[in-house]
């Protein structure tokens, strides 16, 4: 929940439901991309690589994982689809 609050107003709610969906799917790990709110109000991009951690019930108790900053990757990206779309 306290993870939650830092993920972006716009990506908050597909966010959850793609972890809902896999969990519920009984995935082991699953990968994301989504933007976060710093405390001084930066936005910067995350790629998030999550593990499903599950009781001997299969039900999930809680998640373990590790993010790694991708901003000036995202705006690499956003670069070159802009020069691709002037280019078409």
């Amino acid at each position: 929940a306290a993870y939650a609050a830092s993920v972006h107003p716009e990506d908050l709610a597909r966010v959850a439901r793609e972890v809902e969906g896999h969990a519920a799917a009984g995935a082991r790990a699953f990968d994301q991309e989504y933007r976060i709110v710093r405390p001084d109000g930066e936005v910067r991009w995350l790629y998030d690589h999550t593990i499903v951690a599950r009781d001997e019930r299969g039900a999930v108790t809680h998640y373990e994982g590790y993010v790694f900053d991708v901003t000036a990757l995202e705006r690499e990206r956003r670069t070159r689809t802009n020069a691709e779309r002037k280019l078409l």
